[in-house]
């Protein structure tokens, strides 16, 4: 664990002795943790303190009810993370903090180093949505070069090697985001690898785990998918605004069959993406828990293509 990962661990225990977070696939600690790491990087590159630019960074959400957009939350976030600051880290200058708190969702960059460590970490996090991250609305150059990197990966992630920067992501989702999810039709007391249809180059398909940060994501895949004729059925995702599409192509979802959603340590994984959306294991891993999925609950993201 590095520098970073100790002092996120350490801010976030301070924390977590006042505050509550929002419980969130999109924006709750898995988020929080990366644009704290995100920020404090930014911060050692640009001379800003820091510890607050990474408490910045993980309180910059705190105030959140929902995933909506807005600067609404931003300001409540700034208003939850005052007496935090107050209580908590009284030798950080809580002002500055709520300020660039409360300025994290206005849509503009800033010439306050603070602000913009923050804005910059919280905008390169964009990329877990399928978003290119716009290097002119990012305020310091660290934050730039990550985003060429980052952007670089999504277009081509075989060819571009992230060097550094990809140990860094690997480091700060198994340290400071423990918990993956992988979504199967089957209960099982150990998870097994598995042949991924169509991954890998010329059609390879190797065995392995695959897992997610996000537990929606991971859904479709507890879903139990049962083909219409001989030919094998096939079925593709899309993600908005946090829910996935599920549009299957020769087959239907069987919907008295209910699915299984299992927790894994994420040190028994490696990145698969750069945008930290799939992570596989190559070797059998035990749960840490299970929840079962009823496909009634998401019949309404299901879709059947009948055009082929």
């Amino acid at each position: 664990m590095n520098k970073l990962s100790t002092a996120l661990a350490s801010i976030e225990a301070t924390c977590r002795q006042t505050l509550q977070f929002y419980d969130s696939d999109l924006h709750g600690l898995s988020h929080l943790r990366e644009v704290a790491m995100l920020a404090g990087k930014i911060a050692a590159e640009t001379g800003v303190d820091i510890e607050s630019a990474m408490v910045a960074g993980l309180l910059h959400d705190c105030g959140r009810v929902n995933d909506g957009g807005g600067n609404t939350h931003a300001i409540d976030s700034a208003t939850v993370a005052r007496p935090v600051l107050l209580e908590r880290f009284p030798h950080l200058d809580a002002d500055r903090i709520c300020d660039a708190i409360a300025r994290h969702a206005d849509g503009q960059v800033s010439d306050d180093p603070l602000a913009g460590a923050l804005w910059d970490a919280d905008r390169l996090t964009l990329i877990r949505l399928g978003c290119r991250i716009l290097e002119d609305l990012l305020s310091t150059s660290p934050g730039k070069r990550l985003a060429r990197e980052r952007n670089d990966a999504r277009r081509d992630p075989e060819k571009h090697d992230l060097g550094r920067s990809e140990a860094f992501v690997r480091e700060t989702v198994q340290a400071t985001s423990p918990l993956l999810y992988h979504g199967s039709p089957f209960l099982v007391e150990t998870i097994e690898p598995q042949a991924a249809q169509g991954r890998g180059p010329d059609g390879e398909q190797p065995l392995a785990i695959y897992a997610t940060p996000f537990r929606k994501f991971a859904i479709p895949f507890a879903l139990t998918v049962v083909r219409a004729t001989s030919d094998k059925g096939r079925w593709r995702l899309s993600f908005s605004e946090g829910n996935f599409t599920m549009r299957i192509t020769n087959g239907r979802v069987d919907f008295s069959r209910k699915g299984y959603v299992y927790k894994v340590a994420a040190d028994f994984f490696e990145p698969a993406d750069e945008q930290l959306c799939e992570w596989i294991s190559r070797r059998p891993v035990k749960p840490l828990s299970y929840e079962e999925i009823d496909p009634l609950d998401y019949a309404k993201y299901i879709a059947v293509d009948t055009s082929d």
